[in-house]
């Protein structure tokens, strides 16, 4: 792609780069793989650390990092990962979408049996989740978005085909970033796009809560 200001032009060209990615768990024992997306800034890592223990040897859970790093504080100290921003946002999601197809490929055939998948997407990673479902490519069984919206351009978008999933809505009462307000006019606004939507409240902040993952994860198996 070329476009050209003045005497100025901008182009684009495709290149391979280095992924990063966590896990845990064996596929070939497994019998569900889930993708846990991370937030904005979020260590991928961490956040594998802080769900690990809703987790069983029944599940193989992979934490992918987003392609692009920055320091989380002025020109030095701890790094953190973001998904996409502003800048060349299509090209990003493209990129994202693509990595994250690649690494579910990586990972399937590694199974005996094809798993069962779930995308859990926190804050930023909740629309990393959506915008991955809607490429059709993954075949989850649940889209849990945990302090995170739904992509306002994706409803109806979505292909139905790319399996039977249910959308979760897990919002703290107390989330300094998202309103009550918002989550449920959104639930409003995919329900009414034909989309079976949970809304899902706890006492608590902008963060994953464990035991509250661990009941959904229960009650997720058990339909």
């Amino acid at each position: 792609m070329v476009t050209k200001t003045g005497r100025i032009s901008e182009a684009t060209f495709e290149t391979r780069r280095t992924a990063r990615y966590f896990y845990a768990g064996d596929p070939s024992t497994a019998r569900r793989l889930w993708f846990l997306c991370h937030g904005y800034g979020q260590s991928a890592k961490k956040l594998l650390e802080d769900s690990i223990s809703c987790f069983s040897k029944d599940e193989f859970v992979v934490a992918p990092e987003g392609l692009s790093r920055f320091y989380l504080k002025g020109f030095s100290g701890d790094v953190g990962p973001s998904w996409m921003t502003k800048e060349l946002r299509l090209s990003e999601i493209d990129d994202y979408v693509n990595y994250l197809n690649g690494l579910l490929d990586e990972f399937f055939k590694k199974f005996s049996h094809p798993p069962l998948i779930y995308l859990l997407g926190f804050s930023q990673g909740a629309a990393t989740v959506s915008r991955w479902i809607a490429s059709g490519r993954v075949p989850s069984r649940a889209l849990i978005l945990w302090s995170g919206l739904f992509p306002p351009d994706l409803p109806g978008t979505i292909p139905q085909g790319a399996g039977a999933f249910k959308i979760y809505l897990v919002i703290g009462k107390q989330d300094q970033f998202i309103s009550m307000e918002q989550v449920s006019s959104q639930k409003q606004g995919l329900e009414e796009q034909g989309y079976n939507v949970e809304l899902i409240t706890f006492d608590g902040r902008h963060a994953i809560k464990p035991d509250v993952l661990l009941e959904l994860k229960t009650r997720l198996y058990q339909e």
